[in-house]
């Protein structure tokens, strides 16, 4: 027979299979029955011996009418026209297998457990009460095992690709076809509500001054503008903030599959990633105003000037304020250096003023508590006058008969008496000194608090008109550090 009769007995065959075998059949359920029918109908077109002459083509038939099922099968054709189907895979592999087509089959036979197109987008969703009854007919214990077999379902039913992509997102299921360009646009694919839920389940809070700790630790590492030079920095800048960003979230999300991590640390580093360059922006004002020749380097390189590089010409970015006039660098110099002179004046000012609160407090605690011991001090000497007096009295009247009383004609009652009374009025004495004291202190520091206060106000208003410049230029700065040289193109007259 030649190759066309050949091929016709590979596509009959499919036909065959397709017409009268359970679309959902799993391979090693190929029975005698099956065999039979399959025997029966191509007998109606193809002579025995021919059929197996070219069993090959019948044996691919089986694995293409079974590649849905994605088995690695081994047909075998015994004597008596029985056929026998095996798979190589593992028991773990064969056990996966039978739930995914499981899950295919109810996904396809349940009119309920449709793909729906999300609104206003190229994504299919399963929404959560669809993912939930998908999970309950398979009823497995293992959440993760679930998502797996979930996935390689939705892969197998809808025929998806490498370029596709699918993800489990708070308990449902979005595919989006056809995606084969960076993380920014997968990422639009999917709707952001979805993520902010997740910032907001786990990230309830802002995540700046998190992030901005440990961007500060990175400029002072891999990205230190004392060391590195402008083109290495827009090649690797973007990849540390996402390595960043992704280490923050790893841990917390450590549940969730790995592609939703990713999409979700993008989804972050958007959120913040015009803070970040202000902050490296920042950092290097702070090192070109500490005079560093590699960050004063770093800044020059931003003047527009055309360089040639293996032939070609190339124009160097400018730093352009948003209204697209061009900040010339000895402007910029000038404008960062007065603000960070100033605004270290005004922080050690801030300093000053914070230690000459902080003595001002210390010198009331104190007053407070001599202020509570002259009155617990008044209140025992007022208890004990009556006693006191009493005894005074009486030694009063024995003075009257003798010029001077020998204390040792005195009781030792009198005598403990006498003592206290006096030791209650000596202290009171001084308790009523250091009260004073503590007084003339106070209104002493409390006068140096204002003298401190008026000159960091002072301070603060000097460095109030720079703040607007400084922060447009900062603003400008961090938006041109992300460029990277421009080819020039020649006009061809």
């Amino acid at each position: 027979m030649n190759s066309i009769t050949k091929n016709t007995l590979f596509d009959k065959t499919v036909n065959i299979l397709e017409s009268n075998i359970p679309k959902w059949l799993y391979a090693e359920d190929f029975s005698q029955n099956e065999t039979k029918i399959l025997i029966a109908e191509l007998l109606k077109h193809f002579d025995s011996n021919f059929i197996i002459q070219n069993r090959d083509e019948v044996r691919d038939a089986i694995n293409k009418y079974f590649s849905h099922t994605h088995d690695d099968l081994i047909v075998i054709f015994r004597e008596n026209q029985e056929i026998i189907i095996r798979e190589k895979a593992s028991p773990d592999k064969k056990r996966f297998n039978r739930l995914v087509m499981t899950l295919i089959e109810y996904m396809t036979t349940d009119e309920k457990n449709q793909f729906i197109e999300e609104e206003n987008t190229a994504v299919l969703k399963f929404d959560k009460s669809k993912v939930s009854s998908l999970e309950t007919h398979l009823n497995l214990e293992d959440k993760n095992h679930f998502k797996k077999v979930l996935h390689e379902s939705t892969k197998r039913l809808l025929h998806l690709n490498v370029e596709d992509q699918i993800i489990y997102l708070n308990n449902a299921l979005y595919v989006k076809k056809g995606v084969s360009t960076g993380y920014e646009k997968r990422l639009n694919s999917f709707p952001r509500e979805e993520f902010s839920k997740i910032k907001d389940k786990y990230f309830n809070k802002d995540m700046l001054p998190l992030i901005k700790s440990k961007l500060l630790y990175v400029l002072s590492d891999s990205l230190n503008f004392t060391k590195i030079d402008n083109q290495t920095f827009s090649k690797i800048y973007l990849e540390i903030f996402h390595n960043l960003v992704y280490k923050i979230v790893q841990p917390i999300l450590k549940d969730e599959e790995e592609l939703v991590i990713k999409y979700f640390t993008n989804f972050l580093l958007r959120d913040y990633y015009d803070a970040m360059m202000v902050v490296c922006a920042t950092e290097l004002s702070k090192k070109v105003t500490q005079r560093d020749i590699n960050a004063e380097k770093f800044l020059n390189y931003y003047n527009g000037e055309i360089v040639s590089i293996n032939n070609r010409r190339y124009i160097k970015p400018i730093i352009m304020s948003e209204d697209g006039n061009e900040y010339k660098i000895f402007n910029i110099l000038s404008i960062i250096t007065r603000y960070h002179t100033i605004l270290f004046k005004v922080k050690n000012q801030d300093k000053n003023v914070k230690n000459a609160k902080q003595a001002l407090e210390n010198i009331e605690k104190k007053k407070v508590l001599l202020d509570n011991r002259q009155h617990e001090y008044v209140q025992s000497l007022t208890k004990f006058e009556s006693i006191a007096n009493q005894t005074l009295t009486s030694i009063a009247r024995r003075k009257e008969h003798r010029l001077k009383i020998n204390k040792k004609l005195l009781s030792n009652e009198e005598l403990s008496i006498i003592e206290k009374k006096e030791a209650l009025e000596n202290t009171s004495v001084k308790l009523n000194q250091s009260i004073h004291r503590y007084i003339g202190n106070h209104n002493k520091l409390k006068k140096i608090l204002v003298t401190e206060e008026k000159k960091s106000l002072i301070m603060k208003k000097e460095l109030a008109p720079l703040n607007s410049d400084y922060f447009e230029i900062i603003k400008a700065l961090s938006k041109t550090m992300a460029k990277k040289l421009e080819l020039v193109v020649s006009s061809k007259n």
